[in-house]
This record gives C-alpha cells, structure tokens and sequence, in this order.
C-alpha cells in the first residue's frame, strides 16, 4: 500500500532548483523564477534587477502598495501574453504567514514568481452505522483546475486580507453550505507543505489543515457552482481511490494521505512510512 501512496508524495515534491533563480524582495528570498523566463523579467530593468545569481525587485520600491502597483501592469501585460492565467484574486507575498506581506500579487501570477501561497483544506468526517465516512466533492466541469476531479469537502486559497479561519469560514458557506456555528467546530489538525516544478513554474504551496466531525443527517450543498457533487464515502474507499487511481485532484491525495497517518491508517511498520511523512512537510 504504501509504495502507492508515496507516489503522491514524489511526484508533488519534484522540484529541481538548478532550473530557476531566486526572486528577492528587500534581500529576502521570496521566490524562485525558472531559467527560461529570465527574459522577460529583464525587459524591465528599471522594476527587476537581473544578475546571474538572482532577479531582485529594485529597492526604490519602498512600500508594498509601491510593488503591488509597479507590478500590476506588468503583471497585466503578461496575462494579455498567456504567461499565466490571471485570476483577479491578490494573494500575499511573505516569507512566513505569520509575517507582514511585501507585496500583493495575483493568484495566478504566483507560480510564475515562485512565491509560496497558502490555503486551507477540510476533511468533513461523519459516522454511518458505526462506520467512518468522509464527505468529497467533485470539482465543478467549470473549474479552470483540475475539473471534474475529487477534492476535499472544502478547500480554498488566502486571499489578501483574511486569515486562515475567515477563509475557512468563507469557503464552508460557498463550497458546502455548512452553518458557521458548525463550522467554528472545525480543529485545526496540522499543515503539509510541497514544492512542485509545473510547465516552466514553481508550484511552492503550504496547506492548513481542518478536520470536522458532522451530523449524520447533514449533507453539503454547493452555493458558488465550483462542485458538481458530493459523495459520503467509506473512509476505506476514500483511502482505495487513493491508492488505485487518479480521480483526486494530486495535492488532494496528500491531505488524505496526512489524515491516514493522524489517525493510524497507515503506520511506521509499513515500507516508505519515514519517505512519506517527512515529504509532506519538505
């Protein structure tokens, strides 16, 4: 079994970073920007400073509205481009979470920059006939990510200014119409964290962690159109889809994956345990 879940691990953790150069901002390693793009950013020299050892956001941009701002036509041109998919959703720019941002950027320019983003994800668990099920969504056909693909319950990114409880609060009543008084009922159980290299991008990603027990007789209902359906599932089954396919959208399969090792599902006795656990926080 676990050979079939480490693959999961490796393959959201292939990054090889003799392919990209650090992005500073105030000598502080914010990102990583392949070695392929480096054009673009020195066509605007008086924004990037571009060496061999680096790309840098030049200094007189003293303020995080001042880069915020110098980068958004940038940043615009370069979506008329198809460099990246813009996703009118400004996300931090930090070197920890807890940390006041540098600046603000698009969502979808973040993989570009190879600048870290964050999100939150919700295992929405319940008892059936003395059994343990979860609740997945299936990814709306919509969904510009991974559609129709399985996906935790809730899960959604950090939009500039809210916190990690905002969003989960935020997305519970979008994604599955769960009253904020449940809601608030939710644990927050750990993070995992992965660096994946993506079409000439870094996909550097860390996730918050919730676990919810629900009502037998509750069921989610989608209010965004972002889910076309949700399944109460076997905790058995759920782990099964894991292993044998690939309905999961991939980041999903590693918060089920840390929900298999949290509650004994999968333990240190087994082959590749120690690859596993230390690859979801890398």
């Amino acid at each position: 079994m676990s050979k079939k879940l480490l693959r999961w691990v490796t393959q959201c953790n292939q990054h090889n970073p003799q392919h990209f150069i650090p992005f500073y901002i105030q000598s502080q390693a914010v990102g990583a920007i392949h070695h392929s793009r480096i054009e673009l950013f020195q066509e605007h020299p008086d924004i990037f400073t571009v060496t061999s050892e680096a790309i840098v956001l030049q200094d007189h941009l003293h303020t995080p509205v001042q880069r915020t701002h110098a980068l958004a036509e940038i940043l615009s041109h370069w979506q008329q481009k198809n460099y990246f998919r813009g996703r009118n959703e400004y996300y931090r720019v930090c070197t920890d979470f807890t940390l006041p941002a540098l600046m603000e950027m698009d969502r979808g320019a973040t993989s570009l920059f190879g600048v870290r983003k964050y999100g939150i994800h919700l295992n929405g668990l319940t008892w059936r006939d003395g059994q343990l099920h979860m609740w997945i969504a299936r990814r709306s056909a919509a969904c510009p990510i991974f559609p129709l693909r399985l996906d935790q319950m809730v899960a959604g990114g950090l939009t500039a200014g809210y916190t990690a409880q905002e969003v989960l609060l935020k997305e519970s009543a979008e994604e599955a119409n769960i009253p904020e008084k449940l809601v608030k009922q939710a644990k927050a159980v750990g993070l995992l964290t992965y660096t994946m290299d993506q079409e000439q991008t870094c996909l550097s990603n860390t996730l918050f962690l919730y676990d919810i027990f629900l009502p037998e007789d509750f069921k989610p209902q989608n209010t965004d159109g972002e889910v076309e359906d949700f399944y109460c599932l076997p905790i058995d089954e759920v782990i099964a889809k894991v292993k044998e396919t690939d309905e999961f959208k991939t980041n999903s399969n590693l918060v089920i994956i840390d929900f298999m090792v949290r509650y004994g599902y999968l333990t240190p006795d087994e082959t590749h345990y120690s690859e596993i656990v230390q690859g979801l926080v890398s």
